[in-house]
């Protein structure tokens, strides 16, 4: 028998292992074809009644046998399966040989032939406009029906070979170059490390050149689901091979087709946990971070490389507990890094180019730049040279261009096999002017060789690249910024010391922070050995706290006490210490010898409570936090308040597809009854959600005593008026908040407020030791109201607290203090601060 024979049949039983799983319970009768094309199989699937035999067409000339198998007989429905084995590729397609890269159009070929960077321009004014018309043409909502741990019938899983040790089924995008195929071998290997067994799968079809790179190993499975089965038949598939094979895990890396399995994956193995990937946000369509991101509900966590893919996921998808930040390299953040290679006044330049040739890396970008450097070089009496490393369509476009500028003699075009490290370490600079990055992995590579990249300000670049290196993205500023950059760092020996310092400084930042083997290899030897993803997510602390204090150090204490009893672990503890002259510095130096996440935020003057929860919400957004709980100084929460606040968030979330701007508790007072000055708001349609299974009436506004504020809400909405200082800060911060959606009240979360009264605000309760209170309140509101219901709104605002101070016979000299605050608050415009960069 000839080697293609043993190759066809071997073909023909891994056929086989797809359609049985495909249709288990069903008769499949398989013809089986000489494939013309070295990728795909083209399947087809014939479900009449007909299916148990082919028609006379199908014995063509280059049909080669059929097999027939039987099934359970549950379902008496045949189905017939035409599938084509695919040819061996030839040796030019093994070779990855792209086709040459030219502009599509004549018009635009007119266009490179008389300034290729004007071309480059136009190209870039397409990318900027399907950049902002993105979030209007691609969907940025979640889908509902999110996974509920909770809730999962363990009784589904009767028919789960569970003798079989756990399997992690893992999808790549496909097996071929690219930066995210290789994080996807990597991740098999640490699987296989973990003790998992692994099958492969890959959503598009191709030769998969790279296939031989995945390990030899008898508990690996590498399942042509690309060649031979079409996409709306995976979901089943998979469903199959979960329940034969003890699959627990299905873990994504750019893989469409398993993102559009997981909606019924819910439904039929609801106990499979599912992780992904994700590298870089698309201008176009936001990439697989976007597909992520809508599917986040049915995802149990997702890992990033990138700050950028972490604020991305969770500002636009609240995907908030479960994202995993694991860089893509393991460097050591106490590594000697070298000193630069370039000095100032030097008499040589040395730049390199390391990337694939395709549009992504720009390199007709990157030959104008070299074009302009080396005029720069000959007006500076220094020896130019350049380096450009990879292969691509665009390879030969480059190619032309270097001769047709004349620098043939100045620039060495390499293949991407070169020695890229050798190279490094003799270049002054590396350039990248690219189009788009997730994060340049060759950034890392630079550093250590003593290089400085400039690169331009796209995705994640900024991590690692200082701001002094980083370049404009429109292709004119790329060119023009670079050349720039690269005169004053000749020039300027300060400049250029103090641009190596920022550099170090930010790769050992991100040197110093979790790798992807790390975080992935920890999820793996969970499900391993038995473990969930869902309780590490559970394990996470997500909610931040913020506490604004004012000589009470201790009702303080007693809050701290409170939350230290909290179910729910917090990320940080925000004291803001309005410059407190008791004891309060003292009392929170000794307790945060026992709360390692307490952080005292001492104001050097009291800027009032408005002020201290603009700072303190300020500083638990740029720390990260999911969820911030924000209450006054002499609010005493109960075990499970704050739990139970984001619990209901979740729920909600979950249940309604809607994402609450805020929830707040039941605030009560001392002796129990609900406290006066702190009942929410509620919206004129509060009963919405409130039945006989659920009680979650909608507000529109409620007071800093225990409320948490999901991070999203700030993102959109901004920061308290710091400008307010005292009282009705609350009620405008969330009625800003509830402009998206509204709050809602959570009665099961209760709270003591420590108050001597148990009253609400109401202007007829003024007297001399509190009118300074209600002056700041009447300038507030009657402020807001301007902004938000213009002039009627004011003047009815300004009518009732008239009333009121009337009807309870206020003194005419408080009244008239009163009048005189809301006089001024009809012009009093504070700016709504933004929220600040993470």
């Amino acid at each position: 028998m000839s080697n293609n024979e043993d190759r066809f049949d071997a073909e023909v039983e891994r056929i086989c292992d797809i359609y049985r799983r495909v249709f288990p319970d069903r008769e499949v009768t398989l013809g089986f074809y000489e494939g013309k094309n070295p990728a795909f199989g083209h399947p087809h699937i014939h479900h009449d009644n007909a299916a148990r035999t082919f028609v006379p067409e199908t014995f063509r000339a280059d049909f080669r046998s059929s097999v027939v198998l039987p099934g359970t007989g549950k379902d008496p429905r045949p189905v017939a399966v035409g599938v084509s084995v695919p040819r061996l590729p030839t040796e030019t397609e093994l070779s990855d040989t792209a086709s040459e890269w030219m502009p599509r159009s004549k018009a635009l070929r007119g266009l490179y032939a008389i300034s290729p960077l004007r071309y480059e321009q136009l190209r870039h004014a397409l990318e900027v406009k399907r950049k902002r018309e993105m979030p209007h043409k691609h969907r940025f909502s979640v889908m509902p029906l999110g996974r509920r741990p909770d809730r999962i019938d363990m009784t589904d899983m009767a028919d789960v070979a569970e003798t079989r040790r756990p399997a992690v089924l893992i999808g790549f995008h496909w097996l071929e170059v690219g930066g995210a195929e290789k994080l996807a071998f990597d991740t098999v290997e640490w699987a296989l490390a973990a003790g998992l067994r692994v099958f492969v799968v890959a959503c598009v079809p191709s030769v998969q050149r790279l296939a031989h790179k995945l390990p030899d190993h008898p508990d690996l499975t590498f399942v042509r689901l690309d060649r031979y089965l079409p996409g709306v038949h995976w979901p089943k598939y998979i469903e199959t091979l979960v329940r034969e094979e003890n699959v627990r895990l299905i873990h994504i890396h750019h893989c469409v087709l398993l993102y559009q399995a997981l909606g019924y994956l819910r439904e039929k193995v609801p106990w499979v946990e599912v992780i992904d990937s994700t590298h870089i946000i698309e201008h176009s369509d936001g990439g697989y971070p976007r597909i992520s991101g809508v599917h986040s509900n049915l995802i149990d966590a997702h890992h990033v490389i990138s700050h950028e893919l972490e604020a991305f996921l969770r500002d636009n998808f609240h995907a908030r507990g479960k994202i995993r930040l694991g860089r893509m390299v393991e460097r050591d953040p106490d590594m000697l890094l070298p000193e630069l290679t370039m000095q100032a006044g030097q008499k040589t330049l040395k730049v390199a180019f390391i990337g694939r040739m395709v549009y992504q890396k720009r390199p007709i970008v990157m030959v104008e730049s070299l074009r302009r450097l080396a005029e720069w070089a000959a007006q500076n009496n220094v020896d130019f040279s350049a380096t450009v490393v990879g292969d691509g369509p665009m390879k030969a476009a480059v190619d032309k261009l270097v001769r047709r500028y004349g620098l043939s003699d100045k620039v060495d075009l390499l293949p991407g096999n070169a020695d890229v490290p050798a190279l490094l370490r003799e270049s002054d600079i590396l350039l990248l002017p690219s189009n788009n990055e997730g994060l340049a992995l060759v950034c890392y590579e630079a550093v250590e060789a003593g290089c400085l990249p400039l690169s331009t300000d796209v995705g994640a670049q900024s991590e690692i690249v200082p701001e002094n290196l980083l370049l404009p993205w429109n292709p004119a500023g790329t060119v023009k910024r670079t050349v720039e950059i690269i005169d004053r760092l000749w020039r300027d020996q300060t400049f250029l010391d103090e641009t190596s310092r920022a550099l170090q400084a930010r790769y050992r930042t991100l040197a110093g922070e979790p790798t992807a083997k790390a975080v992935l290899s920890e999820l793996y030897t969970d499900v391993a050995e038995g473990r969930t993803v869902v309780s590490r997510n559970t394990q996470r602390s997500d909610v931040s706290a913020v506490i604004v204090t004012y000589n009470r150090s201790q009702k303080l204490a007693k809050v701290l006490d409170a939350l230290a009893e909290q179910t729910v672990p917090f990320r940080r503890i925000f004291v803001v210490d309005n410059a407190s002259n008791d004891y309060t510095a003292e009392m929170l130096t000794d307790r945060a010898k026992e709360m390692d996440n307490l952080e005292h935020l001492r104001l050097e003057k009291n800027i009032g409570g408005a002020g201290g929860f603009h700072e303190g919400i300020k500083a638990a957004y740029k720390d990260g936090a999911e969820y911030i709980w924000i209450s006054d100084d002499d609010a005493y929460p109960e075990p499970d308040a704050i739990e139970k606040l984001r619990d209901a968030v979740v729920d909600f979330e979950m249940e309604q597809n809607l994402s609450p701007s805020f929830a707040c508790s039941r605030v009560e007072w001392t002796n129990g009854a609900i406290c006066e000055m702190n009942v929410p708001e509620t919206v004129w349609d509060w009963t919405r959600f409130v039945d006989g299974k659920t009680t979650r009436p909608l507000v529109s506004s409620c007071s800093f005593v225990s409320v948490l504020v999901p991070r999203h809400a700030v993102q959109h909405n901004g920061l308290p008026i710091a400008d307010y200082f005292i009282w009705f800060d609350d009620s405008e911060y969330t009625k800003r908040l509830s402009r998206n959606y509204p709050g809602i009240f959570v009665p099961e979360s209760r709270v003591i407020h420590d108050i001597p009264d148990n009253k609400g605000v109401n202007y007829g309760l003024i007297n001399h030791g509190n009118v300074w209170k209600y002056r700041y309140g009447a300038r507030n509101e009657i402020s807001y109201r301007m902004r938000d219901g213009g002039i009627p709104s004011a003047l009815s605002f300004a009518w009732k607290v008239r009333a009121d101070m009337k009807n309870a016979r206020v003194p005419p000299a408080l009244r008239r203090k009163i009048f005189a605050s809301l006089l001024r608050g009809m012009t009093f415009r504070p700016r709504i601060p933004e929220a600040p960069k993470p």
